[in-house]
């Protein structure tokens, strides 16, 4: 994961609930770092998703077509595999 992601406001602190749509406004980063973002806002359990993504994927071929499975996801993440899970997920 680069560093300029983990510490900009990226994958925020945010409440449960309903997100908020941000339509291509730049997040606050270190110096250095621009990070233009469309798209709900992205909270913790996102980042936890992406770097499970990134390590189930890590010893693919660059440019080959990475595919993983939900159970992959929530067995790297320590989850069950109950709906409510594949759902958050």
């Amino acid at each position: 994961m680069p560093n300029g992601f983990l510490r900009s406001a990226l994958f925020g602190a945010i409440a449960k609930g309903r997100r908020r749509y941000i339509n291509g406004e730049d997040l606050a980063a270190v110096d250095g770092v621009t990070i233009r973002y469309k798209g709900e806002r992205l909270d913790q359990g996102d980042l936890d998703v992406w770097e499970s993504v990134l390590h189930a994927v890590r010893l693919q071929e660059l440019g080959s077509r990475c595919r993983v499975t939900s159970y992959a996801l929530l067995k790297l993440m320590g989850k069950t595999d109950t709906g409510k899970n594949r759902a958050t997920l």
